[in-house]
């Protein structure tokens, strides 16, 4: 029998509900010993919820965290509720990190007089060269490691133990569809607000942007936090960053470059400050969540350390390419987010478009 262990204790700190950290760890950015994470002794494993555990903190969406998100929408003929697509649109073109690529070809319709039975049907399907990493997307488990090792122990031979056509361990297949509560840290509402010269950048195509490789303060999310009314992050709850970064993506390749590389974020500090209230997901709306390249002194030196930090160590997934301009425009800032990912056995991720419901603040007026 898998055994859970829940942390419950709390402790208010200037306004905010601090759930204590999964493990002794400094709010920091001390670099990631791979060495130490590797021989143990780092403390990263075995997870909070088990040795044999393979979902992470989406272990936090129990059945009462989905009634507690559903309880967020309230009758107000004022605020009729509204869906919002989070996802980005994929087609042929699309900015992708490396060799990932989208592509897509029409399959029919087959011209007459070759129509099928008595009936003459016709039809028209695609076939797709792709992977799950693109586009919009949650990053699964297996995506990222440390050395030999990945979330909660589990070794790089584990992984390959079935074959070359998926992981063995920690695949999507384990992942189910869940509804749970979502928050936007609308930080570049923040820094237009506060007219924040050293943050904002040059707008993209007329929208304004957090400039190049801006580095995300925990400070400037719990400015978020207070600005969007947002009391406290809670287990399992799914937290979206916006940056305006979804202003780049597409099939312009003279932004592609700028996109997936000098992207604001997060790095560390904030990683490890977002980690002690156990997210399901911790998503922007930029290609990688955390700040490319890494700051100084740690430029050309560290490679994605939020990624390990969050999806390795705490079993955090992370959500990328997440469209949150409707909901800003709406000043949506809690809401009920929910997301029905692919079940490809062995995959690392998905990129399934994520939804959420809420309710504007404003009704638009009508003539």
């Amino acid at each position: 029998m898998r055994v859970i262990l829940k942390v419950c204790a709390t402790v208010l700190v200037g306004g905010f509900v601090l759930v204590p950290p999964v493990s002794a760890q400094a709010i920091d950015d001390t670099p990631i010993d791979p060495i130490a994470v590797e021989n143990g002794s780092a403390g990263w494993f075995p997870s909070i919820y088990g040795p044999d555990d393979q979902l992470g903190s989406l272990n936090e969406v129990t059945p009462r965290k989905t009634m507690e998100a559903w309880r967020l929408i309230k009758p107000n003929k004022n605020r009729p509720i509204k869906s919002y697509n989070l996802g980005e649109v994929m087609e042929q073109g699309i900015n992708a990190f490396g060799t990932r690529v989208y592509e897509q070809t029409r399959v029919g319709p087959i011209p007459g007089p070759d129509f099928g039975g008595d009936n003459d049907i016709v039809g028209v399907e695609e076939r797709i060269n792709t992977t799950y990493q693109i586009a919009t997307q949650v990053d699964g488990l297996p995506h990222i490691g440390v050395r030999s090792v990945f979330y909660n122990g589990f070794t790089a031979a584990d992984l390959m133990a079935d074959g070359p056509s998926g992981v063995a361990v920690l695949g999507q297949e384990h992942v189910n569809p869940f509804v749970t509560r979502g928050v936007l840290l609308d930080v570049l509402a923040v820094k237009m607000k506060q007219n924040d010269g050293s943050a904002l950048g040059e707008p993209i195509n007329g929208r304004p942007v957090l400039r190049d490789s801006y580095r995300i303060t925990v400070e400037d999310l719990q400015d978020a936090m207070e600005f969007g009314g947002i009391k406290e992050i809670t287990p399992g709850d799914v937290v979206i960053i916006r940056t305006g970064w979804s202003a780049l993506y597409g099939t312009d390749a003279s932004q592609r470059a700028k996109y997936i590389g000098l992207e604001p974020g997060i790095y560390l500090r904030e990683a490890r400050w977002l980690a002690q209230f156990r997210p399901a997901i911790v998503a922007s709306d930029a290609p990688a969540l955390e700040v490319l390249p890494a700051p100084a002194p740690w430029t050309g030196l560290q490679l994605f350390p939020v990624h390990q930090e969050l999806l390795t160590h705490h079993g955090i997934r992370i959500g990328e390419a997440f469209n949150s301009e409707e909901l800003s425009a709406d000043r949506v800032y809690e809401f009920v987010f929910f997301y029905t990912p692919q079940r490809g056995k062995g995959a690392t991720a998905s990129n399934t478009a994520p939804a959420a419901l809420g309710q504007p603040a404003r009704q638009k007026p009508t003539k």
